[in-house]
């Protein structure tokens, strides 16, 4: 099980976050090797867990290049990082699949 918690600490007006740091696929794990957080701007970290988190660089990086002339709120890096996993997602369908723009060969 991969674990990434966000909690906001009003007394403090800080924002808290927990994650494992383990790797596993479906013949090994190990522990302690890495930090699912990355710095997405000066005020933000995005924190990512998942099976496969293969592509989680080339999402941050598609939502960093989606921000520029944008305000710096949460509705916007939000739409920012949506937007980028949906590109990724469908470029990782298109690796695995080819491009649907073509006709399908039925034999």
């Amino acid at each position: 099980m991969t674990v990434c918690i966000g909690a906001i600490c009003a007394k403090d007006a800080a924002i808290v976050t927990v994650s494992d740091r383990m790797i596993s696929m479906e013949y090994a794990s190990s522990d302690a090797v890495a930090v699912k957080a990355e710095r997405f701007l000066p005020l933000w970290m995005s924190l990512f867990s998942g099976n496969d988190i293969s592509r989680v660089p080339m999402v941050v990086s598609r939502a960093k290049g989606g921000m520029p002339g944008k305000p710096n709120t949460v509705e916007a890096v939000m739409a920012s990082f949506v937007d980028a996993f949906e590109a990724e997602l469908r470029k990782k369908a298109e690796d695995d699949f080819g491009t649907l723009n073509r006709p399908l060969l039925i034999v």
